[in-house]
């Protein structure tokens, strides 16, 4: 995947920051675009870069969008709300330095993790639960015996979140659950053969929209050169109320979504060592996904319950190209999100409506503003009125 895919052409103009204060003295706003699919809503709130990263039922997003730093030397990510609760920036929790979001239930939570300068006495890094309609923040309690904790994936009712824990010498997949009751949340460490699965980091615990399944990469062993190999494994509940696995695949993965019918989708490493996107059935039956025409690569970013597949297709490197947002349907081929397409872009996240979210490169003029001199499109995040089948 190119770099263009999270970096705005107006990165490389002269004076950016210049540019950022003459174009965004206003508030940020969401303005409507309406193409032969139906309408779009883009968040107008960076001169260089936002995007959206999760979407729930409701159409509410979360996402990040880049702006200046106080002293107007350098671009800083800020996190931002849109839903139920208004549109607004996320803080960061008391004795933290930074928070990034990745997931939002139905019930508006919002799941990330808060860091801070490496050394700190209770950790540097640490699971988070954003409640929008109070702004406050719980902290996600540890494992006996780690210090770092990482959420992934929550379930629809917001009640279930998934993601992993790490102490020494270790990293395991991990559940939080929510008692209403106590008010309060408590960690369950899933069981694996062992004790050290590394590859969760980036390959994602995924929980279901229901709650009921969890599938992740965890390690089966290691290979002649001291690397670990991880295959695909899901967990369910058996009728004692212990989480139970099973192996789904031996295919290694970065798995990126799970719905009811615990259907995958997510990306591997192909033979050129770049990302193809993939489809895993419940009986863990592995299927690559085309790409768009004459693409080379791509990645499957979520799934919902109607088997749509959501996330982008890229071209080689060089030229005029790059990445484009996309959607598989039940005959698993490639589509553009809208005739004209998008290009530098990306589907972050499908619902069960089919409302889409992401990010893409869009004119000024497409928006009703005037074209800078400077530039003459920004990449935005942008959700979909409208849904896809």
């Amino acid at each position: 995947m190119k770099s263009s895919l999270f970096i705005s052409r107006l990165l490389v103009i002269a004076s950016p920051l210049i540019f950022a204060l003459h174009l965004y003295g206003q508030e940020p706003t969401i303005r409507k675009q309406t193409n032969e699919r139906g309408e779009i809503e883009w968040f107008h709130n960076s001169s260089t870069l936002s995007q959206a990263l999760a979407i729930n039922n409701q159409g509410s997003v979360i996402g990040t969008r880049e702006v200046p730093d106080k002293a107007g030397a350098m671009w800083i990510p800020r996190p931002f709300y849109s839903g139920t609760y208004g549109t607004k920036d996320i803080p960061t929790p008391n004795a933290y330095t930074n928070f990034e979001p990745i997931g939002i239930s139905d019930t508006e939570l919002v799941i990330g993790y808060a860091t801070r300068p490496s050394g700190s006495k209770d950790g540097s890094l640490i699971g988070t639960v954003w409640d929008p309609k109070q702004d406050a923040f719980t902290l996600l309690p540890k494992a006996e015996g780690d210090n770092v904790n990482h959420p992934q994936a929550i379930s629809a009712d917001g009640k279930r979140i998934t993601g992993y824990t790490t102490g020494p010498n270790r990293l395991r997949p991990a559940l939080w659950e929510y008692d209403p009751s106590q008010q309060q949340w408590s960690i369950t460490v899933l069981p694996t053969q062992y004790e050290n699965n590394p590859y969760l980091m980036s390959g994602g615990l995924m929980i279901s929209p229901d709650g009921k399944s969890i599938a992740g990469c965890c390690t089966e062993g290691t290979l002649p050169d001291g690397s670990v190999d991880s295959a695909l494994y899901r967990w369910a509940q058996g009728q004692s109320g212990a989480w139970e696995r099973s192996l789904l695949s031996r295919e290694q993965l970065y798995l990126r979504g799970i719905n009811d019918q615990s259907e995958m989708a997510g990306s591997v490493r192909g033979p050129t060592g770049l990302r193809q996107p993939c489809f895993v059935s419940a009986k863990g039956e592995f299927v690559l996904l085309p790409l768009l025409p004459n693409d080379v690569s791509g990645e499957a970013k979520g799934i919902n319950n109607a088997s749509l597949v959501v996330g982008f297709s890229d071209d080689p490197n060089g030229g005029d190209g790059g990445p484009e947002p996309c959607i598989w349907g039940k005959d698993r081929k490639a589509t553009r999100i809208a005739k004209a397409g998008f290009v530098y872009g990306a589907v972050q996240a499908v619902n069960q409506k089919g409302q889409i979210a992401g990010m893409a490169e869009v004119g000024l003029t497409d928006l009703g503003l005037k074209a800078d001199p400077l530039a003459e499109s920004v990449s935005l995040a942008f959700r979909t009125l409208h849904g896809f089948e």
